[in-house]
């Protein structure tokens, strides 16, 4: 009976160590590596005249008939 007590209390020891030295790692890895930043200016959202798909106004073509995704989506809507 004292070998089964002996042994929880080693188990419970154990488990603990382990469990306190994950989150150390844990806790350091976080700090190596922070999580990036968002970028300070937000992009402007468009939708392609032809597609219908959502892209950023910086990304976009610009024709007669609005904005675009692609130049080919440009020439066929507007040809």
């Amino acid at each position: 009976m004292k070998y089964l007590l002996l042994f929880v209390v080693v188990f419970i020891f154990a488990w603990h160590w382990r469990n306190t030295r994950r989150a150390d790692i844990a806790k350091r890895a976080r700090k190596v590596h922070p999580s990036p930043k968002p970028s300070a200016d937000p992009m402007d959202m468009v939708q392609c005249a032809h597609c219908h798909v959502h892209l950023g106004q910086a990304e976009s073509v610009q024709g007669r008939n609005g904005q675009y995704c692609s130049p080919e989506h440009r020439a066929l809507t507007e040809s």
